[in-house]
């Protein structure tokens, strides 16, 4: 956070998108400029960090496996597009995921508990074939 501050001269970011945790989202919130936003992914911050008509932070939670349990058939149609958008976005090599290490499919359940205890930087890819 202190490295966020110093870069932008003290103001801060205009977003975040968190997906590690709701504490990590929690801390974000120091580093977030005034009429920034939040998004997150793995857990809702805790708001009452933030002092009410201060910061005016935006907050938007990011429930991308929320569209598969409803009946939302124009939900689960964007989803799917923002999934293809992403791809073509990684083939043409505009967007890094970030691949740790590629396992094989017998490594699944120790790469899995592996990931459950956030020991994991980058994406863990199983190989079918």
């Amino acid at each position: 956070m202190e490295k966020v501050l110093e870069l932008t001269n003290g103001r801060g970011v205009d977003a975040v998108l968190d997906t590690v945790s709701a504490k990590n989202a929690t801390d974000s919130l120091d580093m977030i400029a005034y009429r920034g936003h939040l998004a997150h992914i793995a857990g809702a911050p805790d708001y009452t960090k933030v002092k009410p008509f201060t910061k005016v932070i935006s907050y938007h939670e990011v429930a991308l496996n929320a569209a598969h349990h409803i009946d939302d058939m124009i939900a689960q149609a964007d989803l799917a597009k923002m999934g293809d958008e992403l791809l073509e976005l990684v083939a043409e090599k505009k967007v890094a995921p970030m691949i740790e290490r590629i396992i094989s499919l017998k490594e699944v359940p120790s790469a899995l508990e592996e990931l459950s205890k956030r020991h994991v930087k980058g994406k863990i890819i199983a190989k079918v074939k």
